[in-house]
Parts: structure tokens; sequence; C-alpha cells
């Protein structure tokens, strides 16, 4: 039977498998979050490509493979995104490669 902080960790660990690749986001976390990814993007020496978020309403999303957070908007719906990340946004009806 789990202790304390064994109990916190067993929980902790089911919550990150179990979570969701899409949620809502909060607008005073957009700057932050933004500023953080262009940032991120310049170190990354994988490619990237520009993918439009479809929906008004601001989102952040967790990409499948690296788990970089990206956060989309209405206002702000095309972003550079590691293409390891692409493949798994794409697959939602939320997004769509931008050319």
């Amino acid at each position: 039977m789990p202790c304390c902080g064994q109990k916190r960790a067993q929980t902790s660990n089911q919550l990150i498998k179990t979570g969701d690749l899409i949620q809502p986001a909060e607008k005073n976390d957009f700057q932050a979050i933004h500023s953080q990814q262009e940032n991120s993007i310049n170190r990354v020496p994988y490619s990237t490509v520009k993918i439009e978020y479809l929906q008004h309403s601001p989102v952040l999303v967790r990409g499948p493979v690296t788990g970089q957070q990206y956060q989309f908007s209405g206002d702000h719906p095309v972003m550079s995104v590691d293409t390891r990340d692409a493949k798994g946004l794409l697959a939602t009806s939320f997004f769509r490669r931008k050319y």
C-alpha cells in the first residue's frame, strides 16, 4: 500500500498518462508561453512547419512528441511547430498545415 509521497507520485503519474492533448488556455498565459515558444524554436535543431489553428477560443496544446507547449488563439492562429509534433496536431480537426 503506497504511503505519503508514493501516493502523490502515483496520482501524479496517472494524471500525466491520461492528460488531454488540448486544454483551454488562460488569456494571461499567452504572452509568456508565446515568448517561450519563440525562444525554444530558435534553439531546437529540428525543423518546423507552420500550423494554423481553425478555432477562435484560446487553446494550449502540448506537442505529443516533444511535450512543447503551443499557445493558439483566434488572434494568433498560425505558429511554427516542431515537425515531430505536427503529425499529431494535424490529425485533429483543430489544425491544418499553413503553406
